[in-house]
Order: C-alpha cells, then structure tokens, then sequence
C-alpha cells in the first residue's frame, strides 16, 4: 500500500462516519442553529462542500489534471445538500485515483493566504474541517433533544 492509499482509505472512513451523523439531523431541522450567529446544520454541510471543492480546485489546477468539475447550487432542502456532499466527496475519490505518491510533496501556492503549503497537507486540512464539522454536527443534533447516530454501529 501507498502513501497515497492511506489517504484513500482514512478519507473513505471520515466520509462514512460523518455521512451518519449528518443523516440523524432531521430534514425539517436543517435551519436549526444553537445561538444566533452560527451556521445552521444546513449552512455546516453546504460550507463542507464548498471548502472541499475549492480545495479540490486548487490541486487538480497544480497538478495539471483533468477533471470534470460540476458546478452546485444552495438549496434549502439539508437532503440535497447531503447528496452534494456526496458527490463532492466522489469527486475528491476521483481525484485520488488520478495521483501519484510523488503529487502528495507537490507544492501549491495558495495566493489568497499568501502560503505555499504541498497537496499532503491539503488533504490532511480535508479531513480535519470535515471532522471538525462532523463534532459541530454532534453538538447541534444533541442541542435539539435528540440523541445523535453512533460512529461506529451499523
């Protein structure tokens, strides 16, 4: 197994674990937000999707690879914004299996934070945001009364 497998496979995991907690928030509390201010549990997945596909970008462009790249919509609905996570997160699938070990030390300059920072760290910040998101979710789904799914049961 790659350096780039493990990717693979830690990306795979984070995704499924915060595919389940995502689905315990009920569609009809998607506009639910704790305190005024902060993100609803709609806003949280929809901004994961965005921060993902813009980071996603980012690599594909550094690495001169081609990719088709659909362009997503908001909605209201917390549903769809599940299914474009998902289809976000195929698109990153798709994007690894067009790696090589060696693209993870390649270096990308990201202009609008004034860094230069390799594509190993681009998917580290991937699955870091997402489960730091997923924990939010947690903390959300707990603030309406409801208990949220377990991680690991089926």
């Amino acid at each position: 197994m790659g350096r780039l497998d493990d990717y693979v496979a830690l990306k795979e995991l984070t995704d499924r674990g915060s595919l389940k907690t995502y689905r315990g928030i009920p569609e009809n509390n998607g506009g639910f937000t704790p305190d005024d201010g902060l993100m609803t549990c709609r806003e949280h997945i929809q901004h994961l999707s965005l921060v993902e596909r813009y980071i996603l970008r980012k690599i594909i462009d550094a690495l001169n690879l081609q990719l088709d790249f659909p362009e997503v919509d908001s909605t209201d609905s917390i549903t769809t914004e599940i299914d474009t996570l998902i289809q976000t997160w195929q698109l990153t699938g798709n994007l690894l299996a067009k790696m090589q070990d060696d693209d993870l030390d390649k270096t990308i300059k990201l202009e609008e934070e004034n860094i230069q920072v390799d594509v190993r760290h681009l998917l580290h910040v991937l699955v870091e945001h997402q489960v730091h998101h997923r924990g939010e979710m947690v903390v959300y789904i707990r603030a309406m009364g409801l208990v949220p799914p377990k991680r690991w049961a089926d």
